[in-house]
């Protein structure tokens, strides 16, 4: 949504919508969560970015959330909108490290 480095004009995003996505782990059995990435909130003026990571005995999940709240963002915001879209890319895929 934001690869360029300046916009002359608006850019739409289509309606506003908000995709959760949800991955279940179960750990193997005697090994244990050593790393996982850090609760990250993001709340703009565009929508929101939510990564949580909660572990229950042996099962791990993450979750994150993406909601846009704007279809079209006016060129004049476009920089604050590549930066909310940079931070959301720089998540990444959420890894886990699991050992003995």
């Amino acid at each position: 949504h934001a690869s360029r480095p300046s916009r002359s004009e608006d850019v739409m995003v289509g309606p506003p919508h908000t995709v959760v996505q949800r991955t279940t782990v179960a750990l193997p059995p005697g090994s244990t969560l050593r790393s996982s990435p850090k609760l990250l909130r993001l709340d703009t003026a565009f929508g929101h970015f939510h990564l949580d990571v909660s572990q229950a005995g042996d099962i791990v999940t993450v979750t994150t959330e993406l909601a846009l709240t704007r279809s079209r963002i006016p060129a004049s915001d476009y920089p604050a909108w590549r930066r909310f879209c940079e931070q959301v890319d720089a998540v990444g895929t959420p890894r886990l490290v699991v050992g003995h």
